[in-house]
């Protein structure tokens, strides 16, 4: 037994008949169709990935105005309860610029700091020295 697969018979073997018009003009209208659809599809996606795009710029947006005001009421909250704390933290700075400028062989760490600078360093040098003598004296 041989399975035989048979064409069904061509109206006609002519390439450009009335039949190879009318299917070609079939296969043209379905790839038209095809494209229109596929093309709808992309828009849709496209569109939709705008709109996830910015709901997640807005969440963004919105949780950093959070993080900038917590921030900021953390930096006011440390100004009420130490309304010296810019002035130790600059302090602490210039402590360490002079500590890094002697370890690396400055000779005239005084032309590095404006006057108001060295008025600050003195200052901090005392409290560290109070803190030391604090600390002695706990012992």
């Amino acid at each position: 037994f041989f399975l035989m697969i048979r064409l069904p018979p061509r109206s006609t073997h002519c390439i450009s008949s009335a039949a190879s018009d009318v299917y070609k003009r079939q296969v043209r209208s379905r790839v038209k169709s095809n494209k229109a659809e596929l093309q709808r599809r992309v828009d849709e996606k496209v569109r939709q990935n705008k709109e996830v795009m910015k709901q997640r710029d807005q969440e963004h947006k919105r949780k950093l105005q959070e993080m900038e005001d917590r921030l900021k009421n953390r930096q006011l909250l440390m100004k009420q309860t130490n309304p010296h704390a810019e002035k130790l933290a600059k302090m602490e700075n210039l402590l360490k610029i002079k500590q890094t400028a002697k370890e690396s062989g400055a000779r005239d760490l005084d032309s590095l700091f404006t006057p108001a600078e060295q008025d600050l360093i003195r200052e901090a040098e005392l409290l560290q020295r109070q803190k030391e003598l604090k600390e002695k004296l706990k012992r």
